[in-house]
Order: C-alpha cells, then structure tokens, then sequence
C-alpha cells in the first residue's frame, strides 16, 4: 500500500504539470491593420496574452487572398511587436514594409497571420 501513494502523488503531479503547461500557452487577438496615408507602411497591431516565463517571439506570414493562403514572401518587418522578445499586453506593434515585400500591389483582401513562440537562450559553455 505504501508504493501505492507515491505512484498516485507522481501521476497527480504530472498531470498538473501538464495543464500548466497547456495553460501557459500565448494567446494572439484582436490582429488589426491599416496602410499609413501616402506610404507603403503597414502598420499592424495585435493584443497578446501570455502567463508563462519564457521568452517570446513573434513572427508575421502575409496572405493576400483573403487568408485562403500565407504564401507572399514577405521579410520586412520591424517594430516592438516583432521579433525576439515580444511582451504580452494590448496594442503591440509590427510595421510591414509592404514597397519592399510586394511593391506596385494594392489589395482589399490581405490578412496577416501573427505566430508567437516560445524561446530558451542556448548557452554553450567553451
């Protein structure tokens, strides 16, 4: 009976660990865009919710058929919302420049699909 307990204890705790886990996931919302007057910037803003500790890091995917396909090779983004060490709250901040990405284009139909991730800094010891 004494070997009974502990294996109940050790299966609790990994199954709390596991909704921990699955609960610390971030969570992208309220993605909103628009073309800045007499630019080719594309300013693009999304809320994100995250209670976990790791590192964040966004990345943007372009889609100009209404979201049926991300497939526009797009590279040129910059802003606090981009990148490594993106931080959860409302309003973060990604800037497309969409003349270097897509120049001469115009289209009512674009999408942008926001993914964030989490990151560990690996430190090889020498």
């Amino acid at each position: 009976m004494k070997m009974t307990r502990p294996f109940i204890g050790i299966l609790a705790l990994i199954s709390l660990t596991s909704v921990s886990v699955m609960a610390a996931q971030p969570v992208v919302t309220n993605v909103r865009a628009s073309q800045r007057a007499g630019t080719k910037l594309v300013d693009i803003y999304y809320d994100l919710t995250y209670a976990g500790t790791e590192n964040l890091q966004s990345s943007v995917l372009v889609s100009t058929n209404g979201g049926a396909s991300y497939s526009l090779p797009s590279t040129h983004f910059s802003g606090a919302g981009y990148g490594i060490y993106v931080t959860p709250g409302t309003g973060n901040h990604i800037i497309w420049d969409a003349g270097a990405d897509w120049n001469g284009n115009f289209s009512t139909t674009v999408r942008f699909c926001i993914t964030i991730s989490e990151w560990r800094a690996i430190v090889i010891p020498h």
